[in-house]
């Protein structure tokens, strides 16, 4: 991953504060991203954002660390 930087800041952490919420997505409090992810299965708000071209593809960023055709 990029350092932190004003061309690449850093969006997302482990230490991030999530909302959890019950199943009528009502706030019950906030967990770190890391115990919402760490089996216990809490129920927290997120999104996703998917970007197409203008050919109507999806774009998918590459793995931190891989080189392009490798």
């Amino acid at each position: 991953m990029a350092d932190a930087s004003p061309r690449h800041p850093t969006v997302s952490s482990e230490a991030e504060q999530l909302i959890l919420v019950d199943a009528d997505d009502r706030a019950l409090g906030y967990a770190s991203k890391a115990a919402a992810h760490d089996g216990r299965g809490l129920r927290h708000r997120a999104f996703s954002l998917f970007i197409f071209n203008g050919h109507g593809e999806l774009l998918q960023p590459s793995a931190p660390g891989r080189k392009h055709g490798a």
